[in-house]
């Protein structure tokens, strides 16, 4: 039996580059480098959820993998991130496999293991020993840059991963229709994650096409580019017909198409960094000219298809990176937004391994090469680096001089030296790098800050990430859950409540005042049901306090579900029924609503001085109400006699009124009535009142009442 083993190793770590290799000995491979994994996070305990650096973009996408029906209904096709369903279909997936928390975890194995694959056998065409190139593979998936853009769920993991790929396609493969179509496929699944990857698909392209077209006839080329627009094609058609024939929203892609047309830059960019002192403080922008410096060894050792292997990948990095480095500062744009950032990394990670592998593969023996993985776990766990952090400024860029030019020296004379020196100098760029606190004029600039990859933070991560998954789980409890609005009650919960998707479509609601939380328009909404679930969620001492004064204001509400999670945040979920029944009533202040004349008195009342000019004395507010008869009362008083005005419901979506005029007989409480009925296709309504410009009124309140339900 250990013979039989031991003959399955050997056949599937061989470094013989004409070894055939067989799917038992995939499978014994990566048995073996997944468990190096595992045992490596088990160590290190690494941020599985990427929240630190941006607390609510991933949360989006993470409603998409794990709540994808009420993220659908809620969103629709109405805002770009359901585009992108490169990132979270293939999460989704996973998660409807092994469940919400285990499914992003064995999606992420699953991409290392192809990934760690990828390299393998690319070390194989530099002739790399077995040893040197899973090393190597491990060094450049511990890279906390590397893992920061990998576990989070926004579209950073989805670029890093087809990244890797796509580059790796262009440079170790012939132009021929098969790898074409390939990259094709690639190339729409990148733009569908996010139309920022153009630069590297583009560049990537470029220069596969550029090298290989001497090598091919014009026929096969030809062929080749037809096989890529096809697989293109193909790619994003499947998409567009999985949700407009399987899911019903339409065309996935018009929201980032109608988003790509309409934009408008604005006239000051708040996400902007002010000034260009930040640049002096994030050793790791050096990272990809570094890589690419000490790679130039690499080169010169190298001959034939593995030397121009090296020459694009190196050309592909340089090129990405400074066009990816002048766009965002010549618009001055926070270069360190992660996941910007993240999508000009793909070939560097390339690129570092081709370097580790080369190093690695001098080093006969194992033990010796252990050495980077020792070290690397060693400065991670102890926070080393963050400890000693490098200076900023002018210190920071005469630090990465010196690094360099020793790391040159070493390349030549000592190999083992070379390798841990070149491994802790480039960990130092990303977890040493000098602290960084000045902000955009719109907030934080969401760096990634590599230092917290590991420790305290990412257990603080991996808390929220539970939490998520027991949220989404409670609300699934109430039948349509999608139809909620949100007040978030501090901590992680506003971000947790992304998986709603409620941000974008204004059903994230913050309290209005201490003692009445709800605004007019939110009580109001909720009474006549056009938004049929108020769902408080957060820390418990919070939700506890808006309670009480959520219920004053929603006299008929009804609560469906009072729930607190036991492990995670601790967090306590209360979801509401706003108003049940046949019947509703508001009163609403005239002094609440818009208008263009008129004097507000402090009881909420507004008066019309006889001779005024003419115009609306109330509009707004612009209220949804669900299908059913209403009628709308307008209490005024005038102590003249005649027609004053109009009183009209006005719809928004029909932009028609319905209306009644104004007359007054003299006394003090008079009113005037309009019914109407509200359909389905209508949305938002106003209560207008229009001044002829004739007697003087004073208008009092107006009351709204549905009869009754459609």
């Amino acid at each position: 039996m250990l013979d039989v083993i031991n003959k399955h190793l050997k056949q599937s770590f061989s470094s013989d580059p004409d070894h055939v290799e067989t799917f038992g000995n995939v499978l014994v491979r990566q048995t073996v480098f997944l468990s190096c994994v595992v045992v490596i996070a088990l160590i290190l305990k690494p941020d599985l959820f990427g929240l630190i650096p941006n607390s609510l973009d991933p949360m989006f996408y993470t409603g998409y993998a794990i709540n994808l029906d009420d993220a659908l209904a809620a969103a629709g096709n109405r805002h770009y991130f359901v585009t992108r369903w490169s990132s979270y279909m293939p999460q989704y997936v996973a998660c409807q496999i092994f469940g919400a928390y285990w499914g992003r975890i064995a999606l992420r194995l699953i991409m290392l293991a192809i990934l760690s694959e990828v390299f393998w056998r690319i070390g194989k065409r530099f002739k790399f020993s077995a040893h040197a190139r899973i090393i190597a593979s491990l060094l450049v998936f511990m890279m906390p840059m590397f893992v920061r853009a990998f576990t989070t769920d926004y579209q950073e993991y989805s670029s890093t991963f087809y990244g890797i790929l796509l580059v790796s396609i262009a440079c170790t493969q012939s132009f021929t229709w098969k790898w074409a179509t390939l990259f094709g496929v690639l190339t729409s699944l990148m733009l569908v994650s996010n139309p920022f990857n153009f630069f590297l698909i583009g560049f990537s392209g470029f220069i596969w096409f550029m090298f290989n077209f001497g090598d091919s006839k014009l026929k096969v080329s030809a062929v080749s580019l037809m096989s890529f627009g096809a697989g293109a094609i193909c790619t994003l058609y499947a998409g567009y017909a999985l949700f407009r024939y399987h899911y019903n929203i339409g065309n996935v892609y018009s929201p980032t198409i109608r988003f790509i047309r309409t934009y408008k830059a604005p006239e000051k960019d708040l996400w902007t960094a002010p000034g260009r002192a930040w640049l002096g403080h994030f050793g790791w922008l050096a990272i990809p000219v570094v890589i690419t410096s000490l790679s130039l060894n690499v080169l010169k050792s190298s001959t034939g298809s593995s030397r121009r292997t090296v020459k694009m990948i190196q050309i592909i990095t340089i090129s990405v990176f400074l066009y990816h480095v002048y766009m965002q500062i010549s618009k001055g744009h926070a270069l360190e937004t992660s996941y910007y950032w993240a999508m000009a990394l793909a070939p560097v990670y390339v690129l570092t391994f081709l370097l580790l592998g080369t190093l690695l593969s001098r080093n006969k023996k194992i033990t010796a090469s252990l050495i980077p993985i020792v070290l690397t776990l060693s400065l991670i766990r102890f926070e080393i680096p963050n400890k000693l952090q490098l200076g900023a400024g002018y210190s920071l860029y005469f630090a990465i001089i010196v690094f360099l030019l020793f790391a040159l020296g070493a390349l030549n004379r000592r190999r083992v030296f070379a390798t841990v020196l070149i491994v802790a100098g480039v960990l130092w760029l990303q977890i040493g790098a000098p602290s960084y606190t000045t902000r955009t004029y719109g907030g934080d600039l969401n760096s990634p800050r590599y230092d917290l990859v590991y420790g305290k933070n990412a257990m603080i991560s991996n808390q929220v990430l539970h939490e998520t998954i027991w949220f989404t789980e409670q609300m699934d409890q109430v039948s349509d859950d999608w139809k909620s609005s949100f007040m978030s009650a501090g901590g992680w919960s506003a971000a947790i409540i992304g998986t709603y998707i409620p941000h974008p479509f204004s059903r994230w609601i913050l309290p209005a005042s201490a003692d009445l939380p709800l605004s007019e328009i939110v009580k109001d909404e909720m009474e006549f049901g056009s938004r049929k679930y108020l769902t408080i969620f957060g820390d418990p001492n919070e939700v506890a306090s808006l309670l009480p004064r959520v219920m004053k204001q929603l006299p008929r509400a009804e609560i469906l579900l009072n729930t607190a999670h036991r492990a995670g945040l601790g967090y306590r979920l209360v979801i509401l029924e706003g108003n049940k029944g046949e019947f509703g009533s508001a009163t609403i202040l005239p002094s609440k609503l818009d208008r263009n004349i008129g004097k507000i008195f402090p009881d909420g009342s507004i008066e019309i001085e006889k001779g005024s000019s003419i115009g609306y004395a109330t509009f707004g507010p612009y209220l949804s109400l669900t299908s059913g008869e209403y009628r709308a009362k307008l209490d005024f008083e005038s102590i003249e006699h005649g027609q004053i005005g109009r009183f009209e419901m006005f719809s928004d979506v029909r932009e028609s009124a319905i209306s009644k005029s104004i007359v007054s007989d003299g006394s003090q409480n008079q009113s005037t009535i309009v019914s109407f009925i509200v359909k389905p296709s209508d949305q938002t309504w106003q209560f207008r009142t229009e001044y002829n410009g004739s007697l003087g009124m004073r208008l009092n309140k107006i009351t709204l009442e549905r009869l009754r339900k459609a």
